[in-house]
């Protein structure tokens, strides 16, 4: 008996109409992470986007250094 590691045999088989013959991989989400969090991730993403726009729009502003300065953080993790 093994535990852990990858299972013959599990997962989704390619070539199954979900998923289209393209490899597929399990993720595991933490429990405490809710549906809406989920669904608020493009919107967050957008919204990311809107203000490195403005960031870069605006290059010299002093208002926007804190500002900058925390998208470079977001960034740093990989977002």
């Amino acid at each position: 008996m093994t535990r852990g590691g990858k299972r013959v045999g599990a997962g989704r088989p390619k070539g199954t109409t979900k998923s289209g013959g393209i490899p597929s991989k399990v993720v595991r989400v933490p429990v405490d992470v809710t549906k809406e969090m989920l669904d608020n991730l493009i919107p967050l993403r957008n919204l990311i986007s809107d203000w490195e726009a403005e960031c870069e729009a605006n290059p010299d502003s002093p208002s926007h250094y804190f500002l900058r300065q925390a998208l470079e953080e977001i960034k740093n993790l990989g977002y």
